[in-house]
């Protein structure tokens, strides 16, 4: 976890978030564009051509940055390339240009790389049965690099083998020093477990969606929060060392990769939430995870806005979240009432703009989001967009609640009975047990008494078959000590709620001795009727939900 003192990691490092892509991109640029000296088919010569050289020739390709295409690899796996279109990929694929002696080698060669980039196939080695022309070989390349940049993240481009035969064609794809066997560059080994981590990332990741497919929806996205934050810690070493690639510290495949070595930097949590939620059916229907990047306090970030049921945005920065939040058992959001500021952590908060509290007006001035949820303790860090999520993102998606997300927690109905035989009053929240004493002519049905929460502090119940009623409370003592005085331990009858939203009062009446001498209600109107009546207001017994 990240030390309880940062806030945010200091000024130099946050850039390198995004520095890192922006210098890469130039990389795979200069490599697109090397292609354009690729020979085409029509300018081979005609007549025999001289197919078995039986010795290594080479194409010798632009180099370019391997952990760069290795992210646009993972993207695209992940499924994150729709938000952001792969830049440098041919609009149409480089293959229809190709003869078919060309696309023949192309086709035979394409699915060996995909699963090379898989983690499937170690050496990098393929021999096809197919005679062609050096120009053809090289043809058939260009157009693999082309059209597959990021299923070649792990190939070094810098000097491509081939050997041709009287039958058969020899590819040598020789491997990068980030992903071979032994970590130096130009062998034909690649290292499985590196090019395998993104499939089994992929796999970790639903298991994780999977575990909370029964949840509602803020749980499920609680729950992606704590997996998240348990599974990485923000990686200082990279955030700090300017001269740190652009690779795992920036990727969503470090999340879910299954190594408690590999930590990640704002972009990876961001990532990770976004392809949870993207691969997540929401009960409502409604919620929606945005990628966002621009400044936190100043400093080049990235983070979530996520659309939630009630229809309003809220914002999500896991890198801050994953700090105090999950060690101090004090911190309990629920217990609040909303979802909250955590620790240093900002998770399904509002905000409004510089402006003023009710300025929403079209502008990508900075946020102040806020730390309680009746936003009156002043704004608790500001966030501002980048041009880019301006122009991508329309007004109302970007544009946050003016509160905090309130958690929309299930309200169970208690419902309340009275029996004009024993004078007793009788709580439920078992709907078979209502449905069974509405139809008993003995009790009467008087409607639903309060909202009791699904979890929180319990009420337990009792019965006493020797005065033939119920006892309630949230006394564990008196729980205990009541089974010795005749009492029956029923259960948990219902909960009070954590949120003390609604009181239900106990009141006695002294004047039926026998039975019936209790009575719990939340209506206060009720109250002031029937102590006219003989019964005595005791206080709170428990809450109900508003």
């Amino acid at each position: 976890m990240i030390p309880a003192a940062r806030l945010v990691p200091p000024s130099s490092g946050m850039i390198i978030c995004f520095m890192k892509r922006f210098v890469s991109l130039f990389f795979i640029f200069a490599l697109i564009l090397a292609l354009g000296s690729a020979v085409r088919a029509e300018e081979l010569t005609d007549g025999p051509a001289a197919y078995a050289v039986e010795e290594e020739e080479f194409v010798f390709l632009a180099e370019d940055d391997a952990l760069a295409l290795f992210a646009g690899y993972v993207e695209r796996e992940f499924g994150l390339s729709a938000q952001r279109p792969m830049l440098f990929k041919a609009a149409v694929p480089r293959r229809t240009r190709l003869t078919e002696n060309e696309k023949a080698i192309y086709d035979g060669a394409a699915d060996f790389i995909r699963r090379v980039a898989a983690g499937e196939i170690s050496f990098t080695e393929l021999t096809l049965p197919v005679t062609a022309a050096s120009a053809e070989v090289t043809n058939a390349i260009y157009a693999l690099v082309y059209d597959m940049p990021y299923d070649l993240y792990w190939m070094d481009k810098t000097k491509v083998g081939f050997v041709r035969r009287t039958d058969s064609l020899t590819l040598r794809l020789r491997v990068s020093a980030d992903y071979s066997a032994d970590g130096t560059q130009g062998t034909l080994y690649a290292d499985t477990a590196k090019t395998g981590a993104v499939k089994n990332a992929v796999a970790n990741a639903q298991q994780i969606i999977d575990r909370y497919s029964g949840a509602s929806d803020y749980e499920k996205l609680k729950g992606y929060r704590d997996e998240i934050c348990r599974l990485v810690s923000y990686d200082y070493e990279a955030f700090l060392n300017a001269d740190t690639p652009y690779g795992d510290p920036w990727q969503i495949v470090s999340v879910f990769d299954g190594n408690p070595a590999t930590n990640v930097v704002c972009e990876g949590y961001a990532k990770a939430f976004k392809y949870l939620c993207d691969n997540t059916e929401f009960e409502s229907g409604q919620v929606e995870c945005r990628l966002m990047d621009g400044k936190e306090g100043g400093l080049a970030h990235m983070w979530n806005v996520v659309r939630m049921d009630d229809g309003e945005n809220y914002l999500v920065d896991l890198t801050r979240f994953d700090d105090v939040s999950l060690d101090d058992p004090s911190y309990d959001p629920e217990e609040a009432g909303y979802a909250g500021y955590g620790g240093s952590g900002a998770f399904l908060v509002g905000g409004s703009y510089l402006g003023g509290p009710g300025d929403r007006q079209y502008t990508s001035n900075p946020y102040w989001i806020y730390g309680d949820p009746d936003n009156t303790a002043g704004h608790a860090g500001t966030y501002q967009y980048s041009t880019n999520v301006v122009n991508i993102y329309g007004y109302e998606e970007r544009t946050l609640s003016l509160k905090n997300y309130v958690v929309q927690r299930e309200k169970i109905p208690v419902y309340r009975f009275y029996s004009p035989y024993t004078r007793e009053h009788f709580y439920t929240r078992d709907e078979r047990e209502k449905n069974a004493l509405a139809a008993n002519s003995r009790w009467n049905f008087e409607g639903v008494g309060w909202y009791s929460p699904a979890s929180g502090t319990p009420v337990y119940r009792f019965y006493s078959p020797r005065i033939n009623t119920h006892l309630f409370t949230t006394d564990i003592g008196v729980k205990d000590s009541s089974v010795f005085g005749g009492w029956i331990y029923e259960g948990i009858g219902w909960y009070s709620d954590p949120a003390q939203g609604q009181k239900v009062y106990v009141l006695y009446n002294s004047s039926w001795p026998e039975a019936g001498t209790t009575l719990y209600t939340a209506d206060t109107y009720e109250i002031s009727v029937i102590i006219h009546r003989g019964w005595v207001e005791d206080g709170t017994a428990w809450y109900g939900m508003k």
